[in-house]
Parts: structure tokens; C-alpha cells; sequence
């Protein structure tokens, strides 16, 4: 069964949008676009569970950001797919999106790095 969630104000403010495919990312960012908010996709390893929970508890300090996340499995020929679409090699992994296109990315491990990131793209959100 697949449920496709609608992007409003009427979100959980702890939502996280797990995506495992393209077609499920390019919706989900066509939806961020479309509203214009900024979208954070988040690739995550079996190693990121510490930061994957820093994560979700953006989500309630950043309303107006969709956050999305891909979990990297080995094996999974579609998480892979997609972090080789991304040219993800180090977790964890952040591409920032405005208006549905790919404008920075943030690849460390460290909160205050990625609280920053958003917090430039928030201020920059008319750019």
C-alpha cells in the first residue's frame, strides 16, 4: 500500500518523510516546491541512530522545513540507488532544496554545522 503524504501547515511538528525511492523524493520535493519551503533530505546509515534522533528533533524547532531521510541499507538496491543519484559516500549526508532544486549540501556530524546550514537557508529563503 502506498501512502502519499501531503505537505500543509497541518503537518506533525516530529514529522520526518522516510523516502525510499526517486519517484517518492521527486514528489515530496515537487509538494516542499510548490508551498515554498525548504526541504532537507538526510542520508542515513545503521551507524547514524544518534544523529538520525538529532534529526527528528529539528523537526519541532523548524516547522516550515520538510525534512525527508533515505536510510542507506547495504543490499537495498533502491536506498543505493539513490545515495549514488546523490553521490553520497560519508554519512551523515544533507542536501538542502529550495523550489524543488539541489542548492547546498552539509556533510559532518557535527549539530551546531547543521542548525547553522538551516538556519542560512531560512534567512536566505526569498534568494
Amino acid at each position: 500500500m502506498e501512502i502519499s503524504l501531503i505537505i500543509s501547515d497541518n503537518l506533525p511538528r516530529d514529522q520526518v518523510i522516510r523516502i525510499s525511492t526517486a519517484s517518492e523524493l521527486e514528489t515530496q520535493l515537487n509538494d516542499a516546491s510548490k508551498t515554498s519551503r525548504l526541504a532537507i533530505l538526510y542520508f542515513s546509515d545503521h551507524r547514524c541512530h544518534l544523529y538520525s534522533l538529532l534529526y527528528t528533533s529539528l523537526t519541532a524547532k523548524y516547522p516550515k522545513v520538510v525534512f525527508l531521510q533515505v536510510d542507506v541499507v547495504e543490499g537495498s538496491a533502491q536506498s543505493g540507488a539513490l545515495a549514488a543519484d546523490w553521490d553520497v559516500r560519508k554519512f551523515p549526508y544533507f542536501i538542502f532544496f529550495k523550489r524543488g532544486k539541489a542548492v547546498d549540501k552539509y556533510v559532518a556530524a557535527f549539530s551546531v554545522g547543521l542548525r547553522r546550514k538551516i538556519a542560512q537557508h531560512l534567512r536566505r529563503r526569498c534568494a
